[in-house]
Protein backbone atom coordinates (compact mmCIF):
# COMPACT_ATOMS: atom_id res chain seq x y z
CA UNK A 1 0.00 0.00 0.00
CA UNK A 2 1.02 3.58 -0.56
CA UNK A 3 -0.40 7.06 -0.81
CA UNK A 4 -1.55 7.39 -4.39
CA UNK A 5 -1.28 10.59 -6.38
CA UNK A 6 -1.82 11.57 -9.98
CA UNK A 7 -0.60 14.46 -12.07
CA UNK A 8 -1.94 15.05 -15.54
CA UNK A 9 -1.48 17.29 -18.52
CA UNK A 10 -4.95 18.51 -19.38
CA UNK A 11 -8.09 20.17 -18.15
CA UNK A 12 -8.44 21.38 -14.58
CA UNK A 13 -11.68 20.04 -13.12
CA UNK A 14 -13.95 22.12 -10.94
CA UNK A 15 -15.52 19.23 -9.01
CA UNK A 16 -14.50 15.89 -7.62
CA UNK A 17 -16.84 14.08 -10.00
CA UNK A 18 -15.29 15.87 -12.95
CA UNK A 19 -11.78 15.09 -11.63
CA UNK A 20 -12.55 11.37 -11.48
CA UNK A 21 -14.03 11.49 -14.97
CA UNK A 22 -10.99 13.25 -16.43
CA UNK A 23 -8.67 10.86 -14.61
CA UNK A 24 -10.47 7.81 -16.02
CA UNK A 25 -10.38 9.24 -19.55
CA UNK A 26 -6.67 10.12 -19.39
CA UNK A 27 -5.87 6.72 -17.85
CA UNK A 28 -7.64 4.91 -20.71
CA UNK A 29 -5.82 7.04 -23.29
CA UNK A 30 -2.46 6.23 -21.68
CA UNK A 31 -2.88 2.44 -21.64
CA UNK A 32 -1.45 0.51 -23.26
CA UNK A 33 1.42 2.85 -22.48
CA UNK A 34 2.07 5.72 -24.83
CA UNK A 35 4.92 8.25 -24.87
CA UNK A 36 4.59 10.89 -22.11
CA UNK A 37 3.98 14.52 -23.01
CA UNK A 38 6.90 16.97 -22.91
CA UNK A 39 5.27 18.76 -19.96
CA UNK A 40 5.24 15.56 -17.91
CA UNK A 41 8.85 14.83 -18.80
CA UNK A 42 9.81 18.33 -17.59
CA UNK A 43 7.79 17.76 -14.42
CA UNK A 44 9.61 14.47 -13.80
CA UNK A 45 12.96 16.22 -14.27
CA UNK A 46 11.92 18.78 -11.60
CA UNK A 47 10.82 15.97 -9.29
CA UNK A 48 14.18 14.26 -9.76
CA UNK A 49 15.96 17.52 -8.83
CA UNK A 50 13.83 17.78 -5.69
CA UNK A 51 14.42 14.16 -4.65
CA UNK A 52 17.51 12.85 -6.47
CA UNK A 53 17.98 9.79 -4.29
CA UNK A 54 21.37 8.50 -3.28
CA UNK A 55 23.84 7.10 -5.81
CA UNK A 56 23.34 3.36 -5.83
CA UNK A 57 19.96 3.62 -4.10
CA UNK A 58 17.44 5.86 -5.86
CA UNK A 59 14.85 5.12 -3.17
CA UNK A 60 16.93 6.48 -0.28
CA UNK A 61 15.85 9.98 0.70
CA UNK A 62 12.83 10.03 -1.60
CA UNK A 63 9.09 9.79 -0.99
CA UNK A 64 8.50 7.18 -3.71
CA UNK A 65 6.97 3.81 -3.02
CA UNK A 66 8.77 2.35 -6.03
CA UNK A 67 11.15 3.14 -8.85
CA UNK A 68 11.76 3.84 -11.66
CA UNK A 69 9.45 6.85 -11.85
CA UNK A 70 9.71 6.83 -15.63
CA UNK A 71 7.52 3.70 -15.54
CA UNK A 72 4.79 5.79 -13.88
CA UNK A 73 4.52 8.14 -16.89
CA UNK A 74 2.20 7.39 -19.78
CA UNK A 75 0.68 9.83 -22.23
CA UNK A 76 -0.73 12.75 -20.25
CA UNK A 77 -0.59 10.94 -16.90
CA UNK A 78 1.87 10.49 -14.04
CA UNK A 79 0.25 8.01 -11.68
CA UNK A 80 2.27 6.79 -8.70
CA UNK A 81 2.41 6.12 -4.98
CA UNK A 82 4.49 7.64 -2.23
CA UNK A 83 5.16 6.24 1.20
CA UNK A 84 2.68 7.13 3.93
CA UNK A 85 5.48 8.48 6.10
CA UNK A 86 6.51 11.05 3.49
CA UNK A 87 3.03 12.13 2.39
CA UNK A 88 2.70 15.14 4.72
CA UNK A 89 5.83 16.80 3.38
CA UNK A 90 5.95 15.45 -0.18
CA UNK A 91 2.34 15.89 -1.30
CA UNK A 92 2.30 19.71 -1.00
CA UNK A 93 5.64 19.99 -2.83
CA UNK A 94 4.58 17.62 -5.62
CA UNK A 95 1.36 19.62 -6.02
CA UNK A 96 3.36 22.85 -6.22
CA UNK A 97 5.72 21.39 -8.84
CA UNK A 98 2.72 20.24 -10.89
CA UNK A 99 1.23 23.72 -10.76
CA UNK A 100 4.58 25.30 -11.72
CA UNK A 101 4.59 23.10 -14.83
CA UNK A 102 0.97 23.85 -15.77
CA UNK A 103 -0.21 20.38 -14.76
CA UNK A 104 -3.11 19.20 -12.62
CA UNK A 105 -2.46 17.50 -9.28
CA UNK A 106 -5.06 14.97 -8.14
CA UNK A 107 -5.14 13.36 -4.71
CA UNK A 108 -7.79 10.60 -4.81
CA UNK A 109 -7.54 10.03 -1.04
CA UNK A 110 -9.56 13.17 -0.35
CA UNK A 111 -13.33 13.33 -0.65
CA UNK A 112 -13.25 16.50 -2.72
CA UNK A 113 -10.99 17.94 -5.37
CA UNK A 114 -8.85 20.84 -4.19
CA UNK A 115 -8.27 23.73 -6.59
CA UNK A 116 -5.91 25.33 -5.90
CA UNK A 117 -4.21 22.59 -3.93
CA UNK A 118 -4.35 23.07 -0.16
CA UNK A 119 -3.16 20.45 2.28
CA UNK A 120 -5.96 18.81 4.23
CA UNK A 121 -4.67 20.21 7.54
CA UNK A 122 -4.94 23.80 6.21
CA UNK A 123 -8.52 23.22 5.12
CA UNK A 124 -9.52 21.83 8.51
CA UNK A 125 -7.83 24.58 10.51
CA UNK A 126 -9.10 27.40 8.33
CA UNK A 127 -5.61 28.77 7.66
CA UNK A 128 -5.21 30.44 4.30
CA UNK A 129 -3.22 28.71 1.62
CA UNK A 130 0.38 29.89 1.40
Amino acid sequence: MGYYISVWDGATPSTTREAHGIYKQIYREAHPRVTPTPQLLEFLAAVRCEWPGVPGDLMEGTPWKWEPLEDELAGRLFDTAITFGSAASAVPRIAALAKEHGLVFFDPQHPRFRVPFRPDWEQRSGHPSR
